[in-house]
């Protein structure tokens, strides 16, 4: 019987002083940009935007699975 892949939480904070999009996308170095995380999302992940002005186009490289997205804060 094969496993389920790991899922992770990609952290995306602008307003953190240290938020870059060459990040590991942690809490304490979040990525800069919702498209950075959208380009890596794997089906399963969970992307935690934080709090900010986006002004960008996100368009996800790759569907998720059948459970509704995770929303969160």
């Amino acid at each position: 019987m094969k496993g389920t892949p790991m899922s992770r939480t990609i952290i995306v904070d602008r307003k953190n002083p240290s938020a870059s999009d060459t990040n590991e996308a942690t809490a304490t170095a979040p990525f800069f940009t919702i498209s950075r995380a959208a380009a890596i999302a794997q089906p399963g992940d969970t992307v935690l935007v934080k709090s900010g002005v986006y002004r960008e186009r996100v368009a996800p490289a790759r569907g998720g699975d059948s459970a509704k997205p995770k929303i969160g804060r």
